[in-house]
């Protein structure tokens, strides 16, 4: 596994969270969060991150894929959508994945018209994110209608550590994905006892603070030997 940090990157501030396989263990994906600060919370600010974000030498690596998100807005911001289709053009656009991540405004209609296409044309994955975390999600997974991946709410499966009922909707979101023919993601694996459970309810992949934890002590191994 690795997590790559905001140092080389040093006109845009991302880190890079590994998604896992949860039996075989193997990072078979990687997700660009921004770490931007303050982070930006209009469209003048978002425009300014993703020129630069698309403006990095990103590259997937190890046969790995490569996750970035957009929300609704973003997919219907003409500048944005047009910085994402010449990005994913100058690259083998099916090793990368767009996560369509949660917003409470927009035409998701209209946004999932664009993504569709998108793929289609290019052989990008598409991630519906937050799932499970309200109607935003599953508004989104419908509007889709196929998706390669399906990404549970981190907040609903910490739920789920206690209560029934939210362990019964985790369930149901990894059963609907294999329906659909999507990998299914659990987000905020944080203790080995999550990960038992996330393997416990069928989910097919996790990321989360346990994962994370082991990529950056072993890149932190690799520097310390390669110091002596």
């Amino acid at each position: 596994m690795r997590l790559v940090h905001q140092r080389p990157y040093p006109s845009c501030r991302i880190t890079r969270e590994p998604i896992v396989d949860l039996e075989s263990g193997a990072a078979i994906a990687e997700e660009i969060l921004c770490r931007e600060d303050p982070f930006p919370d209009d469209a003048s600010a978002w425009r300014s991150f993703y020129r630069r974000l698309f403006a990095c030498d990103l590259e997937t690596a190890n046969g790995a894929a490569m996750a970035f998100n957009l929300d609704t807005r973003h997919v219907l911001d003409p500048e944005i959508w047009q910085g994402t289709e010449r990005f994913l053009g100058e690259r083998d656009a099916r090793r990368w994945v767009i996560e369509w991540t949660e917003h409470d405004s927009g035409d998701h209609l209209q946004a999932a018209k664009k993504l569709r296409s998108l793929h289609r044309r290019t052989g990008v994955g598409i991630s519906i994110d937050d799932v499970g975390a309200g109607f935003d999600g599953h508004a989104r997974l419908s509007a889709m209608s196929r998706a390669q991946w399906v990404k549970i709410d981190g907040g609903l499966f910490q739920a789920a550590r206690m209560d029934g009922p939210s362990r019964a909707m985790v369930q149901g979101i990894c059963d609907m994905a294999k329906d659909i023919g999507a990998r299914s993601v659990i987000e905020w694996i944080e203790t080995e006892e999550d990960l038992e459970l996330a393997r416990n309810l069928a989910a097919d992949c996790g990321q989360g603070y346990l994962f994370t934890f082991a990529a950056a002590k072993m890149m932190g191994l690799r520097n310390r030997a390669s110091r002596v």
